[in-house]
């Protein structure tokens, strides 16, 4: 028989234990699931036995009568009651094992939790969401006043920029040169029952000025100009973003007439179709019921600009809302030349810079990489102390951007330097004898970004290139990897062909695929290699490769043909490590480059240049402003009546008025200054700026610590 720990409660709360409860009344009250259909607990110190069971048990009432408690010895409440609780679990098991008490096996009961937790629990998350609620209505302060949003302000300007300040971009300054006239003079169009455009799109790449261009127009035509990012409509709570609309369209009005631009609008305008989740196209709807909201004799105009037109909602550029689409393309050879002179206009160039070559060898660049070259030329130009921007600072810059920094740290074997000297002399070869290739710019082996060498092209203004020239750009990619078998062996070649090969592949592939210039696929254009069949796919790809071997087939011969200039412009490179188109014609016509650097005079140079560099760098002194610290003083200021009786003297006796105790310094005995006393010492200042420039003036200065007079020297020339 095992041993069951029973608690009594009486009036004394004495503690006793049953025993002698038979086997038959342990069988009989096995509290199982079959019964009660509920599962049992055996955890002694959880032990807790349900009213809801147990009310009306005639062996349990037996068991309290056979002892006569004052109380049941079994005490079922509405609420559970613990056996065994915090430590009088190890009191009552000791007991048990000293009184030898027979009971039989433990009484398995269902533990249940109490309610009172569970209303706990709803009484301190009603309070949670009532603070944040209560919270959210205030104008200050509050946890949801934060993560609501952050503070929004539509900033309205006058810009000055004007469309004089945009080079390039003329076609786009004439589309929006008819809108000046009608922002100056709408009541001109409104008495013929014109309506001004609601908005315009500006379309284009980054960094082609579509800012700019709606900032000019703004200029020209003297309206408030207000600018927002389409991303700061965006909040994590629904809502914010059509509020932050209505906000700004109710600024437009108050300003207008005005011109509301909205950069990056594909953040808020996307195709409603094509988003993950709702709540963002929320702000994009009020959008549109502002557009919708005003006639055009509002005054208010929207500008808005993109990178990505095809991912816009249909419903926003639809026509009444953004009436006009302004294509703002990257800018071509005359416009980057035009670019390149408005930076350089206010900067010391050398006389010998030629920007029109600046400007041709640099296709793609857009206006803000064009303004970044200029200024890493200018910043290069200061950083080793030069008078003036010289055509290499230029040079160096535009490779910078393209290429990366020149890596002189990195040390190229003989056998790599040769191999590298032979590859961009075959490349620079074949541009140079194949009819229809890209004018050579210059050739170097100096190792840039990835690069270890580059052979540089200037790109023509063309609008169709013709079969012959996208041929003669195949040989000259393929140029690389045949002067590399014909002078190392095809055992030698190396994996620097690899982008070489990647670009010829991929204009055979567009000759292929797409221009239809193949007489076996027959005028086709291929969208996807994935919908044709393994016939077609294999014809195409043997075309390709015919193609290609054609290429490498010419370029082997022309190197053959060429052998001996090809090895001089490799050992040029090798000496000088950079040439120029003009240099490798003076090569090829076995002229002397006496007046070039070689390679050994270039790394003196350059580590002359470091080491001067560096001294000037530890000669240089840092500026380090004079702030006034000890002792601090206040200043009694000029207009006060009580302390100035002689202002209405002239300037001559300003001079000497100064001296006189309406303008004492008295020392402050905490050592701080006021606001006030702050804004007396500049008035001060300009008083003796006024007075006489070039002459010092002697301020008695009172001390309250020591009661003596001191005299401060202020020289108003140095005074900053």
């Amino acid at each position: 028989m095992n041993r069951l720990p029973i608690r009594i409660f009486n009036n004394n709360t004495t503690k006793y234990y049953a025993s002698n409860i038979s086997q038959k009344f342990t069988q009989n009250n096995q509290f199982n699931g079959a019964k009660n259909l509920n599962k049992i607990s055996n955890t002694p110190h959880n032990d807790i036995f349900s009213t809801s069971l147990f009310k009306r048990n005639e062996n349990i009432l037996s068991l309290n009568r056979e002892f006569s408690t004052t109380k049941p010895l079994l005490s079922f409440r509405k609420r559970a009651t613990s056996i065994f609780s915090g430590t009088d679990k190890l009191n009552n098991q000791d007991q048990l094992n000293n009184n030898n008490l027979n009971v039989g096996q433990p009484i398995k009961v269902q533990v249940v939790q109490s309610k009172f937790k569970v209303l706990l629990f709803i009484l301190v998350a009603g309070a949670i969401i009532y603070y944040f609620y209560s919270s959210k209505g205030k104008d200050k302060g509050g946890i949801m006043s934060i993560l609501t949003s952050k503070p929004f302000k539509t900033l309205v300007e006058r810009p000055n920029t004007t469309f004089a300040d945009v080079m390039g971009a003329e076609e786009a300054k004439g589309e929006l040169q008819d809108l000046v006239d009608f922002l100056r003079n709408p009541e001109k169009y409104y008495r013929r029952n014109i309506v001004m455009p609601k908005g315009i799109l500006l379309v284009g790449p980054p960094g082609t000025g579509k800012t700019l261009l709606a900032k000019s127009l703004a200029g020209e035509a003297r309206v408030s100009f207000i600018t927002i990012n389409g991303s700061e409509f965006e909040e994590a709570f629904v809502g914010v973003g059509a509020k932050r609309v209505r906000e700004l369209f109710e600024a437009a009005r108050k300003n207008s007439p005005c011109i509301v631009f909205i950069d990056e609008i594909d953040s808020v305008g996307g195709s409603r179709t094509k988003r993950v989740n709702y709540h963002p196209s929320e702000a994009l709807n009020q959008l549109l019921v502002e557009l919708d909201g005003f006639d055009g004799r509002e005054g208010v105009m929207v500008m808005a600009a993109t990178n990505y037109q095809d991912s816009l909602d249909t419903a926003l550029i639809r026509s009444g809302r953004f009436d006009r689409i302004i294509q703002v393309p990257l800018p071509d050879g005359k416009a980057r030349k035009s670019i390149i002179d408005h930076y350089l206009k206010d900067k010391p160039i050398a006389s010998h810079v030629n920007t029109t070559t600046i400007a041709q060898s640099t296709p793609g660049f857009s206006g803000a990489d064009l303004f970044n070259l200029v200024n890493w030329a200018a910043l290069e130009t200061t950083k080793h102390n030069l008078p003036e921007i010289t055509m290499e600072q230029l040079e160096n810059a535009k490779e910078n951007l393209m290429m990366g920094k020149e890596r002189h740290s990195l040390l190229m074997s003989d056998e790599a330097r040769k191999i590298c000297a032979f590859h961009e002399a075959g490349h620079a070869l074949v541009a140079i004898m194949t009819p229809g290739a890209r004018t050579v710019h210059k050739a170097t082996i100096m190792p840039r970004g990835d690069a270890l060498g580059l052979v540089s092209m200037l790109e023509k203004e063309e609008t169709f290139v013709t079969k012959k020239q996208l041929i003669a750009q195949m040989d000259v990619a393929m140029g690389g990897r045949a002067a590399e078998e014909l002078i190392l062996g095809k055992e030698n070649i190396s994996q620097g062909a690899s982008s070489d090969i990647q670009k010829a592949t991929s204009i055979a592939k567009a000759m292929v695929s797409n221009y239809g210039m193949s007489e076996k696929v027959g005028q086709i254009y291929i969208q996807s290699e994935k919908k044709l069949s393994s016939a077609q796919r294999e014809l195409v790809d043997s075309e390709v490769k015919s193609l290609l071997d054609s290429s490498y087939i010419r370029a082997t011969q022309l190197l053959k043909k060429y052998s001996k200039e090809h090895h001089l412009i490799a050992n040029a490179l090798l000496e000088y490590e950079t040439l120029s188109l003009d240099e490798i014609k003076d090569i090829i016509a076995s002229k002397s480059l006496a007046n070039k650097k070689n390679r050994e005079q270039l790394i003196k140079e350059r580590e002359e240049l470091k080491k001067k560099r560096d001294e000037d760098f530890k000669k240089q002194k840092v500026f380090k402003p004079t702030i006034l610290t000890q002792p601090q003083f206040n200043f009694i200021p000029i207009d006060d009546p009580k302390n100035n009786n002689n202002n209405n003297n002239n300037n001559n006796n300003n001079n000497n008025n100064i001296n006189n105790n309406n303008n004492n310094i008295r020392i402050n005995e905490n050592n701080q200054l006021s606001k006030n006393e702050q804004q007396n010492i500049i008035e001060v200042r300009k008083q003796i700026l006024e007075n006489d420039k070039n002459q010092q003036i002697e301020i008695p200065v009172e001390s309250k610590k020591q009661n003596n007079q001191t005299n401060i020297k202020v020289d108003s020339t140095n005074d900053k």
